[in-house]
């Protein structure tokens, strides 16, 4: 006998519920297809729903732009390790924040060093996205300086490019999370003692003739 039972219709989420649901869809759609293929369509199809929908919570797709920009920022600043301890200790646990955050979201530390959030962020979203990435390289310089003061860092090493190594490691692991290099991800530990030891100027160890 067939059953007369109507389907439940789903449950309309709430707006606060809704909008991260959203601008994580479209960092995912820029992060792996490019700013060309950001459409409402697109991201109707990415959440589960009506592209119409996308604008019963966010204005115009300029809104939805600025609201994934929002969500890298917020993101990012989540791994911002607390004031005290040691500024290598502080760096190495931004280091490895970021790292976790990279299997979490792959998309947002590869959108955050490439140029194709920009490319849709206009003006003000451009502004916020070069605060956020020059947040993040002051904060190493500043860790690296400080480490080079109290003796943790050779005084040697120019600040510049130990920045440099520190950002392009974190980059070469986005690539790695995200399939883009051959390598598979290294554990974060792992990563960061081999890092560690070039920031410290460690000598290499002796070899067996």
């Amino acid at each position: 006998m067939r059953s007369t039972t109507k389907p439940t219709a789903p449950r309309r989420q709430r707006t606060e519920d809704r909008r991260p649901q959203i601008a994580d869809a479209a960092l995912r759609i820029l992060a792996t297809k490019g700013a060309g293929h950001l459409t409402a369509a697109a991201l109707g199809r990415e959440v589960g729903i009506a592209d119409s929908t996308i604008f019963r919570h966010y204005r115009d797709m300029d809104e939805v732009v600025l609201a994934a920009i929002d969500r890298v920022r917020m993101l990012l600043d989540s791994t911002y390790p607390p004031n005290g301890g040691s500024p290598l200790g502080r760096l190495r646990a931004l280091f490895l924040a970021r790292l976790a955050l990279i299997c979490d979201h792959p998309e947002v530390l590869r959108l955050a060093s490439s140029d194709r959030l920009e490319q849709v962020a206009g003006p003000e979203g451009a502004r916020r996205l070069r605060a956020t990435i020059q947040q993040s390289r002051d904060f190493i310089e500043t860790c690296l300086r400080e480490a080079q003061a109290q003796g943790e860092v050779a005084a040697s090493l120019d600040v510049t490019v130990l920045g440099w190594i520190v950002r392009g490691t974190l980059q070469v692991a986005v690539a790695a999370a995200t399939g883009q290099r051959s390598p598979a991800p290294r554990a974060p530990e792992a990563v960061w003692s081999v890092l560690e030891q070039l920031l410290r100027g460690a000598p290499a160890p002796d070899r067996a003739p």
